[in-house]
């Protein structure tokens, strides 16, 4: 027996000797020096094997240098927590530690517990699952100590964090997810219902009034490429306000419900996210203190100014009390002194009211006086609602709240048109008090508030019987746009080496990185005249250049649109408008408001209209470009370029996170054709080739201008799309080349074909 061994043995009769503890620390106290014999036994073997002076952990591997650290790493490490607190659940290892807790530990005697939250057995199960083991518990229910084996296999355990901040004002509670639910967030969410309903119900009745959300922590993972990416998304219920334990019930489910819904929404519109696990679901609680008016405050130079408002001077916290009396029973001479009103008080019913009043309170007092109160706020120069009633009682109140830093106050609003109005003579309004909406005439007030304080801010109107019928009216919808521009990308592909991925498994195999190579794009116009030459550009900066152009466009294009034509009527125009009988807008009847509507771009007169017709036909400002597949293909180039035009202002409609339904670009809209006409440029193009050739003008137009001798030759060959060699033209120098590179190289890699002897012949 070596030194360091024989200290062991009688540091151990020492502690039998002074310390009294329980026969259970004694038998892991016993187990804990076995563990350090071996340890003595194996040092020389450790130090062989790590090196001279490291010694390592038998569990975890880890080395150290000194026997004392070891020993202090396996005490902290590796022991169980042998102390647990029986009011909060949370575990020690050491005695001296859990004894000082409990002696500075709250008395939680006349609070509620978790009644049906059974915290982790803190035992190392049997089958070594680390998983379902937490250090910080909060909860109430047997001590791990003190489950028989039998039953620890029946305890469904919950792991329960908890942290706070801002002096607990703040409280998130954590549960993790630890058994099989874990997989499915619905399964989950259902089974910790009851834990979470315990858990609001103990933060209600505590804090008396609560704010809360619960958000669902999960984990998806998709493979990409020879990696696995992970996210760990959360989705939040809405934040609801507990004022009583009833409304726990409808406002749990009402968030699981939007949860779920939010999950179900997130794969659907994901790309390719699959999920993982579930890790949790968190309780995000705060004290909820809504506004109450309590001490004097004076009112803003602005408000005073208007003579419209009571602030009555209180030296208590009443100043509802003084404000509701002042309102109705108001006095000529000094109304802001609450003396005028002491004689009133017992008029009143105020039992249940505690004062400072809140606004959430006043509900209750409208029902025991069928007195009506609205409450508003101010702000920034600005009058807000802060509470409506919903019933007009037999007599009506209207009440401002004034705040400065922590302190609030109830005035009352002697005139509420005199407050709101600006106090310039011609511009006095009648003003709603439930949605403060201005009239010019009593009358028209008169008319709203009836449907106002029982609808709110609306009201359900039925057609007459002249005006049942629906009908098409918004009319300049149907107004062509005067520029159009189409426009298409080119990539090379430059082949992709990397490693083979595992058969076994589902992966994506990488097979070339696009690279943009070029571009082309025609801008077409309502009438040749305004119609462009289409232009074409091949280099590496083929996106950048590409957003310049139509950047420079945009603003070629927008002073078009700007200038107003005049109108060039022929003779037989002439004529067609003085017989015209129906407007060529709207297709009714003309009558004697009938005008010539031309294109205030290409000065064409369009026909016959009524005035009205003519002046809601507004011509819209902006500029559709058109990709076919731009969602799945050309949109990833350009927004992967916009980033660096931080000056034009960008807007975007997406599908999800990888795919966009349309952007734009100042006033240029980017919108993908496939979504019109979801099949290939091939085969559209066929298609209208069948009908015949007239049916590409412009395609016709440019063979006319570069090939007159052999129009309909190349109109032929033109009018069908082309065959490209994609795989082969994987670098910038295959463009220099002169000659047609060999019909093998026109090999496709998605469907493993090369090129008919046809299409070959063609290209």
């Amino acid at each position: 027996m070596d030194v360091t061994n024989t200290l062991a043995v009688v540091m151990m009769d020492v502690y039998w000797v002074n310390l009294e503890i329980s026969v259970t620390k004694r038998v892991m106290f016993n187990m804990h020096i076995a563990v350090i014999r071996d340890l003595q036994t194996n040092s020389s073997h450790k130090r062989e094997k790590y090196g001279c002076g490291k010694i390592s952990c038998e569990d975890c591997g880890k080395t150290f240098t000194r026997l004392s650290n070891l020993h202090r790493h396996h005490r902290s490490a590796h022991r169980s927590n042998s102390f647990r607190c029986q009011t909060c659940g949370r575990c020690f290892n050491r005695r001296d530690n859990y004894l000082r807790h409990t002696r500075n530990h709250p008395d939680n005697s006349d609070k509620e517990s978790y009644a049906s939250v059974k915290v982790t057995n803190l035992k190392n199960s049997d089958n070594g699952d680390k998983e379902n083991m937490c250090p910080n518990q909060s909860g109430s229910g047997k001590s791990s100590t003190d489950i028989k084996d039998n039953e620890a296999e029946e305890v469904k355990e919950d792991c329960i964090s908890e942290e706070e901040a801002i002096e607990g004002h703040l409280k998130k509670v954590f549960i993790e997810a630890t058994d099989k639910s874990k997989y499915d967030p619905l399964a989950f969410l259902k089974m910790k219902e009851e834990t979470i309903r315990s858990i609001l119900r103990k933060e209600r009745t505590k804090r008396k009034r609560i704010k809360f959300y619960i958000t669902l922590q999960v984990r998806f993972t998709k493979t990409k490429g020879d990696q696995l990416e992970k996210a760990k998304p959360h989705f939040h219920g809405r934040c609801h306000i507990l004022l009583n334990n009833e409304d726990i019930e409808p406002t749990l489910r009402e968030s699981i419900m939007k949860i779920f819904n939010a999950f179900i929404e997130y794969q659907r519109e994901g790309s390719n996210w699959v999920l993982d696990k579930v890790l949790g679901v968190a309780i995000h609680i705060v004290q909820y203190n809504p506004i109450k008016g309590s001490s004097y405050l004076s009112l803003p130079a602005k408000l005073a100014s208007k003579k419209a408002i009571v602030n009555g001077q209180n030296t208590n916290q009443k100043c509802f009390m003084w404000s509701v009396l002042a309102a109705l029973y108001p006095v000529t001479n000094h109304p802001e002194r609450v003396v005028n009103y002491v004689q009133h008080i017992e008029k009143l019913d105020f039992s249940g009211i505690s004062f400072p009043v809140r606004v959430g309170d006043i509900p209750k007092f409208e029902k025991r006086n069928d007195i009506s109160i609205n409450v508003f706020g101010y702000e920034k120069r600005e009058l807000y609602p802060l509470h409506l009633t919903r019933e007009r009682g037999l007599k009506h109140v209207d009440l401002l709240v004034l705040n400065r830093g922590d302190t609030s106050h109830y005035c009352w609003i002697k005139s509420i048109n005199r407050l709101l109005n600006d106090g310039q003579k011609g511009n006095q309004l009648y003003h709603c008090h439930y949605c403060l909406h201005g009239f010019t005439k009593q009358q028209l007030l008169e008319k709203h508030v009836p449907n106002c304080e029982v609808h709110g801010a609306q009201r359900t109107e039925m057609p007459t019987e002249e005006d049942k019928w629906l009908e098409f009216s918004d009319v300049s919808k149907q107004l062509k746009v005067p520029f159009v521009i189409y426009a298409d990308f080119e990539s090379i592909l430059e082949r992709h080496y990397g490693c083979q991925p595992d058969p076994s498994k589902s992966s994506t195999i990488k097979l070339a990185k696009h690279i943009p190579s070029g571009f082309t794009y025609k801008v077409v116009g309502l009438s040749s005249n305004i119609t462009m030459n289409h232009v074409t550009y091949r280099g590496h900066d083929a996106v950048d250049k590409f957003i310049d152009h139509m950047i420079k466009l945009e603003d070629e294009l927008s002073g078009v649109l700007r200038e107003s034509k005049p109108m060039d009527l022929s003779e037989e125009e002439t004529k067609a408008f003085q017989e015209a009988t129906k407007c060529h807008i709207c297709n009714k009847e003309l009558g004697e408001d009938t005008i010539r509507d031309h294109c205030h771009v290409t000065g064409k007169f369009r026909g016959a209209a009524h005035s009205n017709c003519n002046l809601n036909l507004r011509l819209r400002e902006r500029i559709p470009v058109f990709f076919h597949n731009l969602k799945g293909y050309d949109a990833h180039h350009i927004m992967n370029a916009l980033g660096k035009y931080k000056h034009k202002k960008i807007n975007y409609i997406p599908q999800n996170h990888d795919k966009y339904i349309s952007f734009s670009l100042g006033r240029l809209d980017f919108v993908d054709t496939f979504q019109f006409l979801s099949t290939s440029l091939d085969k559209l193009s066929s298609n209208l080739a069948k009908e015949g050739l007239h049916k590409f003008p412009h395609l016709q137009a440019y063979v006319a201008t570069t090939h007159p001798r052999n129009e309909q030759t190349k109109l032929q060959l033109l009018s069908r799309k082309g065959v490209y060699p994609y795989r082969y033209m994987n670098s910038f120098k295959k463009f220099q080349e002169t000659t047609l590179p060999p019909q093998q190289a026109f090999y496709n890699d998605l469907d493993g074909k090369t090129v008919s002897d046809q299409d070959y012949l063609h290209a």
